[in-house]
């Protein structure tokens, strides 16, 4: 199923603070961070939610967003799985993301079309050569 702008997950039951982005093209939640760094959510509660709505305020038509250095799972330096990977990307509106784990090769299209992401994000092979040091 595509990303619709919503998200479950489960938490441990403790207060939060929660501030919500979509990345550089919206606005976020609550509209006065860092002045004020959201609502204190409790949510000892078994069923918390919270509704935030993000206006668009940049038009970036004819820009791409893009991050030419990204590590996953398979690089050495990093424990971040690739379908979590491709989702905080497609969340935070990058348009490209180029992988470049340590002396392996990522595809990360498999993970963005099981995503159901095709339309919010692509990708690059890339590749970090590290030395024995490392």
């Amino acid at each position: 199923m595509p990303p619709s702008g919503e998200a479950s997950f489960e938490l441990p039951r403790d207060p939060y603070h929660v501030l919500v982005s979509r990345g550089p093209e919206y606005s976020i939640h609550p509209n006065d961070y860092p002045a004020s760094p959201g609502a204190l959510m409790d949510l000892t509660a078994a069923d918390a939610s919270l509704d935030a709505e993000l206006a668009h305020v940049l038009d970036t038509t004819g820009f791409v967003s893009a991050d030419f250095h990204v590590h996953a799972v398979f690089s050495s330096d990093s424990t971040v799985d690739n379908l979590s990977r491709v989702e905080t990307f497609a969340a935070e509106g990058v348009d490209l993301l180029v992988a470049t784990d340590h002396d392996y090769l990522t595809d990360m299209r498999p993970f963005i079309e099981e995503l159901g992401a095709t339309h919010l994000v692509a990708t690059l092979v890339g590749g970090e050569i590290s030395t024995l040091d490392f």
